[in-house]
């Protein structure tokens, strides 16, 4: 099939996206989830359509498949530990900007809020900062990556 690199790369990357997302849907109907600190699990889902939806997840699997392989479609590879060390990127900079002295948008921030948060805060980012220094040297790569200051 006569298709430029161009289209194959925009369908390669949006059909990349997609499974993701299938992946994600699946995640989400086989894992009994855990409420956290702040958010509660609610599984509205029954057993039937889980089932449905499980039965179409396949066919759309099949499907990607299909077009994949008629046209010769490159893959991409994710590796966990750049993935995790993105999740974390992106934490550690939420959490410098949650500092109380970066929340004087929002309105004035009470001393007490201040004396309480700041070092909470400051030990979750450590916390962060220690996760991504496990993973911080890939062996394959002989590289060093993390947040930065």
């Amino acid at each position: 099939m006569n298709l430029g690199e161009n289209h194959r790369r925009v369908l390669a990357v949006r059909f990349s996206q997609l499974e993701k997302r299938l992946n994600e849907i699946e995640g989400l109907l086989a894992t009994r989830c855990e409420d956290g600190v702040f958010s509660r699990y609610v599984d509205g889902i029954s057993p039937q359509e889980k089932s449905e939806l499980s039965s179409l997840l396949g066919a759309a699997r099949e499907e990607l498949k299909s077009i994949g392989q008629a046209l010769s479609l490159d893959f991409g590879e994710e590796s966990s530990r750049g993935r995790i060390q993105s999740l974390l990127a992106f934490a550690w900079s939420d959490l410098e900007d949650t500092r109380p002295e970066k929340l004087t948008g929002y309105g004035p921030v009470a001393a007490e809020a201040q004396v309480f948060l700041s070092p909470r805060i400051q030990r979750l980012i450590e916390l962060v900062r220690a996760m991504s220094s496990v993973l911080s040297h890939d062996p394959r790569s002989d590289k060093v990556d993390g947040p930065e200051e």
